[in-house]
């Protein structure tokens, strides 16, 4: 049997804050997850997580990425990739 369940994946760099583009993709995770897709959201680390605290205070699936940093980083973004 296939899998019809559609995926969306989304990637924001910053995890310390809770600004406009965190409160947007939380938006968006719950309508999705409210719609009957499987929402995952992949993240940069931070020392105070709050963007992670957040999603797990909303049962919305993460994955915390060493690699994904707000800076730029030739050999950090090769990291991210693999």
């Amino acid at each position: 049997m296939i899998n019809t369940q559609k995926n969306i994946l989304f990637v924001v760099t910053r995890s310390d804050t809770l600004g406009g583009v965190q409160t947007h993709i939380i938006d968006l995770a719950l309508y999705l997850k409210s719609d009957g897709y499987n929402v995952e959201i992949v993240a940069g680390d931070s020392l105070s997580r709050i963007f992670f605290l957040k999603l797990k205070k909303l049962n919305i699936n993460y994955i915390i990425s060493p690699y994904i940093k707000r800076e730029i980083s030739i050999l950090n973004d090769i990291k991210a990739r693999s």
